[in-house]
């Protein structure tokens, strides 16, 4: 079952500024549990080196910037009290071997969307009237991480010209039309 990914308007903007709220939010996070790392390796030499009060405050934000992640991740499963104990404990480790259980890869949601986007961008160069190739747009649909609708809809296309009920040419003027929408 997809998740469903919350949507973010400013006003007076007709354009979803999701990825730019998630990217802060992840970075924000990650930030903070690089410093929950360096705390982790001095404290192990020091126990009583961390202020109790640095500490809760510390922990506060990451447990309000780990459940907005989850959030525009679309993933709320993904925010629990077992998971918020071990990226407490564990910092960047910890999130890393989360996402890693929730199909994430370890990889960044940033990260992912570049690389989308350079494989995105070598489809759109494959799908010309002048040429069908339909076998490696499905390689690179492959590589693709995060399945927006555009990616989606592309993917019924292709199966349909594959099936039969959808010439390429159909298809290259679907796709072009569809995307500019």
């Amino acid at each position: 079952m997809d998740k469903v990914k919350p949507q973010a308007f400013y006003p007076g903007r007709n354009y979803d500024q999701r990825s730019w709220v998630l990217e802060k939010t992840e970075s924000s996070l990650k930030q903070l549990l690089v410093v929950v790392d360096i705390l982790n390796e001095e404290c192990n030499e020091n126990e009583n080196m961390l202020d109790e009060n640095i500490s809760q405050n510390l922990s506060a934000a990451i447990v309000d910037l780990f459940k907005l992640y989850s959030f525009w991740i679309g993933d709320m499963e993904i925010y629990s009290f077992e998971n918020l104990d071990v990226i407490l404990k564990e910092g960047t480790r910890g999130l890393n071997r989360i996402l890693n259980q929730h199909g994430i890869d370890g990889k960044t949601y940033i990260d992912s969307n570049i690389e989308d986007e350079k494989w995105m961008d070598s489809i759109k160069k494959l799908i010309t009237l002048e040429s069908n190739n339909r076998t490696l747009i499905y390689e690179y649909l492959s590589h693709i991480t995060v399945k927006t609708e555009l990616i989606k809809r592309l993917e019924l296309n292709l199966e349909k010209v594959t099936l039969g009920e959808l010439t390429w040419e159909e298809f290259v003027i679907n796709f072009k039309n569809k995307r500019h929408e």
